[in-house]
């Protein structure tokens, strides 16, 4: 699809879209945190080698984390609690001006389907673009951080293993598509976003163990604790 007829992305248009990913990218994190102890082997410990690699993993992709928003999260919060002051400053006292005046109308129908019609997101520039993509990026190191740091290895053959690589993958391109293609929300903007998270899907449920039982509890001692009681001194 083409988007340079789309008109440019104004400032609101912006602070939705980084909600937006906010609330996908927490999604995201919950998600992968889950995903990473799913069908635990039981008994399982890293070994010295895994042990050491997670923890690298994990350094780096705090890292990364931390370089996407080192400089955007504080000055993305601080421009978001200015702008929005401005425009509530600037409602009231126009709101109160009509009002004085007389001047306060509606809007018409026809106005507001007109507005409804034009595009949801227009096209970012080169800023808020960068913007966007960085907030890609944290959401993404932060998910896969909390895959890592809760991983448990699972007792599925190599066939499985590689297909939860590319169920994950495919659930993380859509962290990445988000601010890159919807500007409209039609279909065929959301088709590519929609199928990866399908397939994503599918593909967790078809590695889940689901015949797989826990074992059962340990017996609870007879008396309840460790150490039958002393015997009465009589």
């Amino acid at each position: 699809m083409e988007t340079t007829s789309l008109p440019p992305m104004t400032l609101w248009q912006f602070y939705a879209m980084i909600g937006t990913q906010a609330v996908l990218g927490i999604a995201f994190c919950v998600a992968m945190y889950k995903l990473g102890k799913r069908d635990p082997r039981l008994g399982w410990e890293p070994g010295n080698a895994v042990k050491w690699i997670q923890d690298k993993i994990f350094i780096i992709l705090i890292f990364g984390a931390g370089i996407a928003s080192y400089q955007l999260l504080p000055d993305l919060v601080h421009s978001f609690t200015n702008d929005a002051s401005t425009v509530v400053a600037e409602t009231v006292v126009n709101t109160a001006t009509d009002a004085i005046e007389g001047n306060v109308t509606t809007p018409e129908v026809p106005e507001l389907s007109e507005v409804f019609s034009e595009v949801i997101w227009g096209e970012p520039n080169s800023t808020q673009h960068e913007a966007l993509m960085l907030m890609a990026g944290f959401w993404l190191f932060l998910g896969w951080c909390c895959y890592v740091g809760n991983f448990c290895a699972s007792p599925v053959n190599i066939l499985f293993k590689l297909l939860k690589v590319i169920a994950y993958c495919c659930l993380t391109a859509v962290i990445v598509f988000v601010p890159m293609c919807l500007h409209r929300f039609s279909w065929d903007e959301i088709r590519d976003p929609f199928y990866f998270l399908v397939v994503a899907v599918v593909l967790i449920a078809v590695t889940h163990s689901w015949t797989r039982r826990m074992p059962p509890p340990l017996p609870v001692p007879k008396y309840g604790t460790s150490n039958p009681p002393a015997p009465n001194d009589e």
